[in-house]
């Protein structure tokens, strides 16, 4: 596997593997390079722990989002209820005292006004102004004006809520890749070193059980390091 498809979740896979075999299978080798060894198994933690961070503030910001996204279902189905009872209610009047367009612009009827949260905002929006002019004989005034008025209130908000998470999702997005980069530049550095250590003793084929992306194929998705423990450099 190349070094560049290491996934955010497989840094964690990964970075706790290989510092453990460079302390384990590598520190001892050649006494004079065990503190830069030592360095860098610390630096890979630090990486592997702030890619962790990354990915748990982006996923946390996915649960809102899933959280806004399910609330605005529940708002924006009781809103387009409203827009459908109000619509009845203005067809129980007697004939030609209304007109429908006045509250219904589109067509005169609530599916004229659509579905979407955006239209059924300013649906409901067009409907307060509407319900509130004395000049419509429209019966029930008061508790029409409330329903509106309380549908709105209930959707307008979620709605707002749910682009905000939209948004910050769209700008943690780059903060993972960027500290999955920042691992990534960890994590060759480490392996020039470990390299370097395993030339110099005649171990250059047990590379592998260090840095265990080259044991698997490029295509494979890590979920785990192999249970049994790797065998002794020797």
């Amino acid at each position: 596997m190349a070094d560049q498809h290491i996934d955010q979740d497989e840094t964690r896979i990964y970075g706790a593997h290989t510092a453990s075999k460079i302390r384990t299978l590598v520190v001892g080798l050649v006494p004079v390079f065990d503190p830069a060894l030592q360095h860098l198994a610390k630096e890979i933690e630090i990486a592997t722990a702030a890619v962790a961070t990354a990915v748990s503030s982006a996923r946390g910001t996915d649960t809102v989002l899933r959280k806004g996204v399910k609330s605005k279902a529940t708002a924006l189905a009781s809103a387009v209820g409203v827009l459908g009872r109000f619509s009845k209610h203005l067809g129980a009047h007697e004939a030609n005292t209304l007109d429908r367009k006045a509250f219904f612009p589109a067509d005169g009827t609530a599916k004229g006004a659509g579905t979407t949260p955006p239209r059924v905002v300013l649906a409901l929006t067009h409907l307060s102004a509407e319900i509130k002019k004395k000049a419509h004989p429209l019966s029930d005034r008061a508790h029409w004006l409330d329903e509106v008025t309380t549908a709105l209130d209930n959707l307008s908000p979620v709605v707002a809520r749910a682009e905000s998470a939209r948004t910050e999702r769209r700008l943690l997005t780059p903060e993972v890749e960027r500290a999955r980069q920042a691992w990534l530049l960890v994590y060759k550095a480490s392996r020039c070193a470990v390299e370097c250590v395993l030339r110099l003793t005649g171990k250059l084929d047990q590379l592998s059980l260090v840095f265990h992306d080259l044991a698997v194929p490029a295509a494979a998705k890590v979920t785990e390091v192999p249970a049994a423990p790797s065998p002794p450099v020797s």
